[in-house]
């Protein structure tokens, strides 16, 4: 998803930096072309130069939305992540102590299965002559 992102703020900057290199080549060709007199020139190249600002002003909006968007995603997919990390480790940690148990209960039914072995076997004695 992050990759997605990445591409659109690539593209978005490119046009972008597209639309600042023809609104250079249009008023250069407009300075070469035209019919008007200065004055009307310049408030062409001024109409113009609005739109071209209108314009950039919107892509970096609509770039600014896209990037909210992505981190929103990324919070999103982290915190998804962290909660399968937190199932995980409880799953571990119940298995563990189940094991612990386990383990206990194998001790403790050995130790009385020796002591009762221990306890049946005929007292001897031990004399010294």
């Amino acid at each position: 998803m992050g990759y997605s992102v990445h591409m659109a703020e690539n593209d978005d900057a490119s046009n972008f930096g597209a639309l600042l290199v023809g609104l250079g080549v249009g008023l250069a060709v407009g300075f070469l072309f035209a019919p008007q007199s200065g004055e009307e020139t310049r408030e062409i190249i001024a109409d113009r130069a609005k739109e071209g600002m209108a314009r950039a002003t919107e892509v970096i909006e609509e770039l600014k939305m896209q990037v909210e968007a992505g981190l929103a995603n990324a919070g999103e997919a982290v915190q998804r992540v962290r909660e399968r990390v937190e199932d995980s480790v409880a799953d571990a940690r119940e298995k563990l102590q189940e094991a612990v148990r386990e383990g206990q209960d194998a001790y403790r039914t050995e130790l009385r299965e020796r002591q009762a072995e221990f306890e049946s076997f005929p007292a001897t004695r031990i004399t010294t002559s």
